[in-house]
């Protein structure tokens, strides 16, 4: 048994700790404060994707158009697999090449992609 493996792994996990950057000097500051402690730059929140204070219905247009672009990037990444896979057969030694692995597994992801973004726009989320 090494017992330099044991000895390195922490018993409980730390909880992390939410920083975000001071804009003026780069420095990690913990999230409740609102001063950089190092240059005193006042540490705005800056704007979120998701932002609770607007209406509803433009929170779900966006979430829907986010949900259709993932699910129309899986039938991209499907459809460029199937070229790449195409380009990519040895038809004399029957195996594939390089760019024919590639090519299977943008049609695996694509077709993973493409359902969960069609699964989230079905479910409305």
């Amino acid at each position: 048994m090494h017992r330099w493996r044991i000895a390195r792994v922490p018993p409980i996990l730390v909880p992390m700790v939410r920083t975000r950057k001071c804009l003026q000097c780069g420095m990690a500051v913990v999230k409740p404060r609102d001063v950089c402690p190092r240059c005193d730059a006042s540490l705005a929140e800056g704007p979120r994707w998701d932002d609770p204070s607007q209406s509803l219905s433009s929170r779900k247009k966006k979430l829907r158009a986010t949900n259709t672009r993932m699910r129309n990037s899986g039938a991209l990444l499907f459809v460029l697999g199937i070229v790449l896979m195409s380009r990519g057969v040895d038809a004399e030694a029957n195996t594939l090449t390089p760019f024919g692995s590639i090519g299977v597994l943008f049609i695996i992801f694509g077709t993973i992609v493409f359902l969960w973004g069609w699964k989230l726009l079905q479910m409305g989320k």
